[in-house]
């Protein structure tokens, strides 16, 4: 018992003198979207500290029922990251996003069929293409993130 209180105030003491920071966060799916086919929507945030964090995955700026959420863990510099998903069916007219409260802080980040927040691009080597997805935060449109 005494070595696991030893234990939790050395966690707690160096957490104590990590700088804040801001999560950095992802949204984008298992598979490529695609209207009325099953999918995994999933929102990674990382790089946060200190772990006062919520994640909402959101349909139309309504919370999705049923999401699951990974165990918070730590990386270097006592930085920690999470994942939350959730299955979903993309239909057309609906807009699906993450919200990410960190201290006072919320922002939303959206997934979706809009052109400014997903760009297609279309690779050709040969005979072969592969398509892949950007996904961009609503918040940062030119931090956008390559998805295949």
């Amino acid at each position: 018992m005494f070595k696991l209180a030893v234990v939790a105030l050395v966690l707690l003491s160096a957490s104590c003198f990590a700088k804040q920071s801001a999560p950095k966060v992802q949204v984008y799916s298992r598979n490529p979207g695609e209207y009325g086919k099953k999918n995994v929507l999933i929102c990674y945030v990382s790089g946060f500290h200190p772990p006062d964090i919520t994640i909402e995955l959101l349909k139309n700026k309504v919370e999705i029922p049923g999401s699951q959420q990974t165990d918070l863990a730590f990386e270097q510099g006592w930085q920690f990251h999470l994942t939350k998903f959730v299955d979903f069916t993309p239909q057309p007219g609906e807009e699906y996003s993450c919200r990410v409260r960190h201290m006072t802080d919320t922002k939303s980040y959206t997934w979706g069929e809009n052109t400014s927040e997903v760009f297609i691009l279309i690779f050709m080597v040969g005979r072969v293409r592969d398509v892949g997805l950007f996904l961009c935060p609503s918040v940062q449109p030119l931090a956008c993130y390559l998805k295949f």
